[in-house]
């Protein structure tokens, strides 16, 4: 009854029944975000209401659901709904969730700009723009680092300015001997 109401976006069942005790956390109703959002026919208003309430009831914005492991800011980003995913951002929503097949919400954004179908394509970018401000990350594997030239042998380089200056002081906070650690001739 709870997913019910709050897909066909039942306002006054959804607050009767957290005003009067029911869990939202129970096991049965965890994945409640994401079938308000897959329910969704457009990022309106009308949709946001009924996430902003089930956010105000505490409900788990990073929860996988079982199959593919998306959280509600992979479907938010599937269906390129900039303000739910911008809401669910606000509420903490993990933006570099990885789901089944290494999906991140990044990649799904990025399917939607790449679709063919696509009419709302600044919304798309925009979307993208939104989650790289967030941190989010096209992969969880580690970034190759980037290759550094070799240095020309006929390039002289300062190595002094480069040496960190140690102390050995006692542990009553007495001043202690200074050394560097480079040579000097």
């Amino acid at each position: 009854m709870f997913q019910v109401a709050a897909s066909r976006r039942r306002m006054d069942v959804l607050k009767y029944m957290l005003d009067h005790g029911f869990d939202a956390h129970h096991a049965f109703v965890k994945d409640t975000l994401h079938r308000v959002i897959d329910a969704a026919a457009s990022d309106d208003e009308d949709t946001l209401q009924p996430i902003l309430h089930l956010l105000l009831a505490h409900m788990d914005v990073n929860f996988q659901r079982q199959g593919d492991l998306f959280t509600p800011l992979h479907v938010a980003c599937a269906k390129n709904f900039y303000g739910v995913a911008s809401l669910l951002l606000l509420y903490g929503a993990d933006v570099n969730a990885i789901a089944a097949d290494d999906l991140m919400p990044l990649n799904c954004a990025e399917r939607c700009v790449a679709s063919p179908q696509n009419d709302a394509m600044t919304n798309s970018n925009t979307l993208v723009e939104l989650l790289k401000k967030h941190g989010a990350r096209p992969t969880w594997r580690r970034q190759q680092p980037a290759q550094v030239p070799p240095t020309q042998p006929d390039q002289t380089v300062d190595l002094s300015s480069q040496f960190k200056v140690l102390s050995f002081s006692s542990h009553n906070f007495e001043t202690g001997l200074m050394f560097t650690t480079h040579d000097t001739d």
